[in-house]
């Protein structure tokens, strides 16, 4: 037991990696991947836009944990995308600045695996992907309006189903585009 409190005690005292604010002088990207003042860079970089700040892990100059964008005001996040060696992997998730889902995704050492469903701001869905180690085997898109715009799957290497529709309407709506 006491061997037990000792690992999780030394667990939990672990430092956290410095953060250092993206300064174009400063940060490079090479063939090391992201450096500082030259070197493979391990820390969490901080880049601040308009209306978000990211923060992004590297170890060793390739992003590693968790990527997480928030917004400055609400606080509210944006989008959590883990990454471990340079890679995206595990589940991707998005949300609307409104806390609507805006997509979730399943990754393995980089290649889409699985469910991809994205959303529009509304909550309904409009696109529904299955990935097999990064290849699609089947999609379905819907309109604003909930109208099927787009299904097929592949079986054998051939796709079958509905691949769009007319080509002057939208994947968001039913209007014909104007000429």
């Amino acid at each position: 037991m006491r061997l037990f409190m000792l690992i999780l005690i030394g667990l939990s005292c672990e430092a956290k990696p410095p953060e250092y604010s993206y300064d174009a002088e400063v940060f490079t990207i090479t063939d090391l991947g992201m450096t500082m003042n030259g070197e493979a860079f391990t820390g969490i970089l901080v880049q601040k836009g308009q209306n978000t700040t990211t923060k992004t892990p590297y170890r060793n100059g390739q992003i590693h944990g968790e990527l997480i964008e928030f917004n400055h005001r609400s606080q509210k996040t944006l989008r959590v995308q883990p990454y471990q060696r340079g890679k995206k992997h595990g589940e991707q998730i998005g949300y609307y600045p409104n806390g609507q889902l805006k997509f979730i995704s399943h990754v393995e050492e980089g290649l889409y695996h699985g469910v991809s469903k994205k959303y529009y701001d509304n909550g309904q869905m409009y696109s529904y992907t299955l990935y097999e180690k990064g290849e699609v085997k089947g999609h379905k898109l819907w309109r604003k309006n909930g109208r099927i715009y787009s299904n097929y799957v592949y079986r054998q290497g051939k796709k079958y189903g509905l691949d769009g529709g007319k080509l002057c309407f939208t994947a968001k709506d039913d209007k014909g585009a104007t000429p």
